[in-house]
């Protein structure tokens, strides 16, 4: 189940961490993406939360991410949400490119035939 808002920073510190500390080229991680299935509801992956609230924690990964490439200089590639299509509906749903610079990568997850183009 995704945490409190008063976690976040805290979340934000360990992805710096684990980033700077386990990414390329000081350790095996070469990208790191949030959520297996982060679905509206419950759903599968146990996510318990909603569109804006996912939004909040990527945003924090990826500011921990880049904190990690500046300080620590690692390589470590910022992904969607798990498939193109959860991508779509998580970070794009309002028409815009804001999350468009934390988007290094979409995997395609297990729907090859509906990936998205972009």
């Amino acid at each position: 189940m995704a945490w409190l808002p008063s976690a976040d920073e805290d979340f934000q510190k360990w992805c710096r961490i684990y980033a700077g500390t386990f990414g390329w080229p000081r350790g095996p991680v070469n990208a790191m993406e949030l959520w297996n299935e982060p679905w509206e509801g419950l759903s599968i992956s146990g996510w318990g939360a909603d569109i804006p609230r996912y939004r909040d924690l990527y945003t924090r990964m990826a500011e921990g991410i880049e904190e990690a490439r500046k300080r620590d200089g690692v390589q470590v590639l910022i992904g969607g949400c798990c498939s193109s299509m959860n991508t779509d509906d998580k970070l794009f749903c309002d028409g815009k490119d804001t999350f468009l610079k934390w988007l290094d990568f979409v995997s395609i997850h297990y729907q090859p035939m509906c990936a998205c183009p972009r």
